[in-house]
């Protein structure tokens, strides 16, 4: 019995384990089978509590610590990287003529704007840029994207405490005799302190965003691979000026940029006809790094306050011509300019003699100029001016762009030289919204011939000077701006070395080709239209003024012929979209 049992048992282990539980055994061994089968599971299980309770324990480390040390910056990108895909895929799969296009554009800006949101820091940066050239994006983003410029962000004073003393040492309250720990003012990349010198003089501290640090490097990554996936799925060009754009942003966040850009800006402005008229704030090297910047306090009225400054006794006229004459000549004649004129970075001030200045601040961004590139934006508003429509179409090719006649006609603001233009709009307002936005998308895919010819600091010029007309506009129109711009060019011709090499706006003489003649010719009446114009306005608005009523200035003019312009390419713009309605409102 007992080797019976035996052979068996050797029997019993070389069978498999599935064919043991289909085989028919004495109940002893059956019993013993399945105990011996089922042995392992409480093992396996243990493991996969084991596994799932490491991964929550890992995960939520790494998210307390990128929390309390790296100011959420992993976080911020996962939210990035997860909101924009799903922006990406509803528009892969709801972008179609049978879909409702204006309630796709509605929910990714209203996703879009959270992110920014929440986020903050960089992204609102980005937002703003986005804001100010929202003409190219579809009405739904332009209305979300209206008050971007109320979503600065501010730190608790423990943060900027803390900066504080890695920038100037543990004992930095003992440098000064008072600090605000609240702060006056605050912006996407910094906010600002009122301060006291030991010696009584009062400053301010421009202090870093604590969390700008640890979120740029991954904040730029993002932006640029997300415009690169964008471009490869709609076949749009989106990341051409990617690069470009990243590093003005990395100068920006460098506080010893802005530092160096100040003192440029100071001693251009103090060797030029704006020495006293215009001025810089005092800096203080000693209590400034690379994350902070102490500067004279300024005593005065910011541009954002525009009721404030007509209430007051300030030349509005003087101060808005010297603002625009200034920045003119930054273009033209120095070839380095701010390249954020927004209002809130202008306060006009009193001085001793009670003779009115204005202090221009925040030099964050500020761009220099090649010499060949100030040589061919004079060409090119030397040609618009002269309506020189061959001169123009030469210029976009130049500049590695292949829709010439749409170049043409939104740089001078005429169809002439455009081939079939009204035929084209006129099929343009027939089509649905949905095709509407594919011919945006197509002039977009056609724009450029070679982006790489492109000059980058074009779109910054373009983004500053949109501010001029708005800042203009705000204070009801009262200087010719363009103008001013014609007679800087004028003058640069003229005296500077680089650009003298043009002689079409000298005096006409004998020598002169017919040519040159007639080309001074249209120079001067174009000129002469332009002042007729701004008068006839200005005019106008005076009269409509005196019986209650409001007509458009100059300034709105210009604005409903850029809106035609537009709209016959296919932007879906109305009144209002180019912000001049809503100026007052959206920079308070």
């Amino acid at each position: 019995m007992i080797l019976l049992e035996a052979s068996r048992l050797r029997i019993l282990t070389r069978i498999p384990r599935a064919s043991f539980r289909a085989t028919n055994f004495a109940p002893g061994y059956i019993s013993r089978s399945f105990s011996t089968a089922s042995s392992g599971k409480p093992k396996a299980k243990g493991k996969f509590v084991k596994f799932v309770a490491f991964f929550l324990a890992t995960g939520s480390f790494a998210y307390y610590a990128d929390n309390k040390w790296a100011h959420s910056a992993v976080t911020r990108t996962v939210r990035s990287l997860s909101v924009l895909t799903s922006i990406l895929i509803d528009y892969k799969l709801h972008f179609n003529v049978d879909d409702d296009i204006s309630s796709l554009h509605e929910r990714s800006a209203t996703k879009l704007l959270e992110l920014i949101v929440s986020n903050k820091g960089l992204y609102v940066k980005v937002g703003q840029i986005m804001a100010l050239q929202s003409a190219i994006f579809p009405k739904e983003f332009r209305e979300k994207f209206r008050h971007l410029y109320d979503q600065a962000p501010r730190d608790d004073w423990s943060e900027v405490d803390g900066l504080l003393a890695k920038e100037l040492g543990n004992d930095y309250r003992e440098k000064f005799s008072s600090i605000e720990e609240i702060p006056i003012a605050s912006a996407s990349i910094a906010q600002v302190h009122e301060a006291t010198l030991l010696d009584g003089t009062k400053v301010i501290l421009k202090v870093q965003h604590p969390a700008i640090a640890h979120q740029l490097e991954l904040d730029l990554f993002t932006f640029k691979n997300v415009l690169r996936l964008y471009e490869w799925v709609f076949e749009v060009p989106l990341s051409f000026s990617a690069d470009y754009i990243i590093g003005e942003m990395r100068k920006e966040v460098d506080f010893k940029v802005e530092y160096n850009n100040t003192t440029t800006f100071g001693n251009l402005v103090n060797n030029s006809e704006f020495k006293g008229i215009i001025s810089v704030p005092q800096l203080y090297p000693a209590f400034s790094t690379s994350r902070l910047i102490t500067m004279e306090y300024i005593e005065g009225i910011s541009l954002v306050n525009s009721e404030a400054i007509k209430a007051s006794s300030f030349d509005v006229h003087q101060l808005l011509e010297v603002l625009i004459r200034c920045y003119a000549k930054q273009i033209y004649s120095w070839g380095f300019f701010h390249a954020d004129p927004h209002p809130g970075n202008f306060i006009v001030r009193r001085q001793g003699d009670n003779s009115q200045q204005l202090v221009v601040i925040d030099f964050g961004l500020c761009i220099s100029l090649t010499d060949d590139f100030r040589r061919t934006y004079s060409d090119l508003w030397r040609a618009i001016l002269e309506l020189d429509y061959d001169k123009l179409a030469a210029i976009s090719k130049k500049w590695g762009i292949q829709s010439t006649d749409m170049f043409v006609a939104m740089t001078s603001m005429s169809t002439r030289g455009v081939k079939d233009l009204e035929e084209r709009a006129e099929k343009i307002k027939n089509l649905s919204n949905y095709e509407k936005q594919l011919v945006i998308r197509d002039n977009l895919v056609n724009f450029f011939e070679n982006s790489d010819k492109f000059p980058q600091c074009l779109s910054f010029i373009a983004r500053s000077m949109r501010m001029i007309q708005l800042l203009n506009y705000k204070y009801g129109s009262t200087v010719n701006r363009l103008k001013i711009f014609n007679d800087e060019l004028t003058k640069a011709l003229k005296e500077d070395i680089v650009l003298s090499v043009r002689s079409n706006l000298d005096k006409p003489s004998f020598r002169l080709s017919l040519l040159q003649v007639y080309r001074y010719a249209v120079f001067t009446i174009v000129k002469l239209v332009i002042n007729l114009m701004f008068n006839f306005y200005r005019l106008r608005s005076a009269i409509f003024a005196k019986f209650n009523k409001q007509a458009n200035t100059f300034e709105q003019q210009l604005e409903a012929q850029m809106l035609n312009m537009g709209n016959n390419f296919g932007l879906q713009l109305e009144k209002g979209d180019l912000f001049l309605d809503n100026a007052n409102n959206d920079w308070k």
